[in-house]
């Protein structure tokens, strides 16, 4: 079998999640780190390491300056959307120029095949702006919606579920959310190893 390689943009909260449990579940032989904020970089790259050490894993973790060929890019750099259900457009405004940065190096490097996650929100408006740079983008957030929705039903409310306050709970007790998009993006990526469609889970 040929070697599986993950690229990861942003390698804060939801990156380095992401990155530390490609390697424990072994998705991937290489995983590619890259961030502006190179001391943090540097000091979760060391940890990462140190982490697959422990685990005995041989998977490759690198720190290339720019992207290289890899199986899939998962792009989690910008900035973490707010407490308030209003700020989506400001956040696409914001994080829109980070992103298409990112995909124009993309664009140079990747493989015919590459799959693009997108992780930074608002991932769906990112996913469209995307097209115009790599075939295949699949914007990540969905799979938690449905999961929140079904969190809802099970609750027992009679009214209209609200989804997004299911999120604004997390985000306002810790201030982030990374283990439901990090389970919805190893799902993707399991489901990309097997040939499958990752549009349909």
């Amino acid at each position: 079998m040929r070697d599986f390689s993950v690229t990861i943009f942003g390698v804060g909260k939801v990156g380095s999640t992401i990155a530390f449990s490609c390697i424990i579940k072994e998705l991937c032989d290489s995983i590619d780190l890259i961030d502006t904020d190179y001391e943090r970089l540097a000091s979760e790259h060391s940890d990462l390491v140190q982490a697959k050490e422990t685990y005995k894993k041989r998977i490759s973790v690198a720190l290339p300056i720019e992207p290289r060929e890899s199986d899939v890019y998962v792009i989690c750099a910008g900035n973490r959307r707010g407490n308030d259900k209003g700020s989506r457009e400001v956040l696409y405004i914001k994080n829109r120029e980070t992103v298409i940065r990112i995909l124009e190096k993309i664009k140079k490097v990747r493989k015919e095949n590459s799959l693009v996650l997108m992780v930074t929100n608002p991932s769906t408006q990112l996913s469209k702006d995307a097209l115009d740079y790599v075939p295949l983008v699949i914007p990540c957030g969905n799979l938690i919606d449905n999961a929140r929705l079904r969190l809802c039903k099970v609750q027992g409310s009679h009214e209209k579920p609200d989804i997004e306050q299911k999120c604004l709970d997390v985000v306002n007790g810790k201030g982030y959310t990374n283990y439901a998009i990090t389970t919805e993006v190893l799902l993707r990526i399991i489901q990309w190893q097997r040939g499958l469609d990752c549009l349909y889970l």
